[in-house]
């Protein structure tokens, strides 16, 4: 049965991507690796990781055999090949996150708009990269294994289908009622930063769990108001004029229209409140910070 590798915003030692292209290897050698993913290893994202680390693609691939954790690995790459300082794991990290975003000269935009349409994701036009198009395609490729697979047509049909009925406001998918929701267990699957997941709907509002760690852009949401309520840790949402400090059992609402920007100095495990399909940096759009409407968890 094919398996999916981790999030290309997984990182080890920093970098992103690595964690995914070793995924990538080692569930080709157990035969786990979805066929279609065959004809891109050791080209495109994963060359470039390589080409980065100074490493070749084989040498990797046979290092990954050899077995040991990924920050071995990691580590590995470094002495073979080079190892990058901070400002180049920056640059780096920066590239990749916002690839597929405002990329026409090179027609990585273009092709992204491809993988979407073919993949029935056409319409999602909040997926602004390539990480992001990952994120929601492998979990909906997922969610059909677990019914009993379809073929790509019937996936498109499907999404569209979902898709007309969130814009009319029809009934959450059942897989979010009538069913009790561990949030311990579902904050232990977000693995980065400021990706808001959703975990249940109801009366055309979002519950939404994400994880804080550094500083957010400066954003209001025009009609829609927020709360923030913290799980675990601690955070702050700071405003035009004043800061509100929260820590585990306090929140805060947003009202709309209101400026603010919400930070964290170590990691914080954090629900929100708000209406279905709200953007979560609300009238900008960040290459960085700018997540994908509607991925459940």
């Amino acid at each position: 049965m094919s398996q999916y590798p981790r999030s290309a915003y997984d990182r080890v030692g920093g970098i992103v991507y690595f964690a995914r292209m070793l995924d990538k290897i080692r569930l080709k050698e157990k035969g786990n690796l979805p066929p279609d993913y065959l004809k891109n290893l050791s080209i495109g994202f994963d060359g470039r990781c390589s080409r980065f680390l100074g490493v070749d693609y084989p040498a990797i691939v046979k290092r990954v055999g050899e077995g040991g954790t990924d920050e071995e690995i990691l580590a590995w790459c470094f002495e073979k090949g080079r190892k990058s300082n901070a400002e180049e794991i920056l640059i780096w990290n920066k590239f990749m996150l916002k690839r597929g975003w405002r990329d026409e000269d090179d027609g990585s935009t273009q092709e992204l708009q491809n993988y979407k349409k073919n993949s029935g994701l056409g319409h999602r036009k909040d997926l602004l990269t390539f990480f992001d198009y990952y994120e929601v395609d492998e979990k909906g490729r997922a969610d059909t294994a677990r019914r009993g697979g379809a073929s790509l047509k019937d996936r498109s049909r499907r999404r569209e289908k979902a898709d007309f009925l969130s814009e009319s406001h029809a009934s959450p998918p059942p897989h979010f009622g009538g069913h009790k929701i561990s949030l311990n267990d579902k904050f232990a699957l977000i693995r980065e930063h400021w990706r808001p997941k959703v975990v249940a709907q109801l009366n055309g509002q979002e519950l939404k769990l994400v994880k804080f760690e550094g500083v957010f852009p400066w954003h209001h949401h025009e009609n829609e108001d927020e709360m923030f309520l913290v799980w675990r840790g601690r955070m702050a949402i700071e405003f035009r004029g004043h800061r509100a400090t929260l820590q585990a059992g306090e929140l805060c609402v947003v009202p709309h229209g209101v400026e603010h920007r919400t930070m964290a100095d170590a990691e914080a495990e954090v629900l929100i409140f708000e209406p279905a399909q709200t953007r979560n940096t609300g009238n900008i759009v960040d290459e960085t910070f700018t997540a994908p409407n509607g991925v459940a968890i």
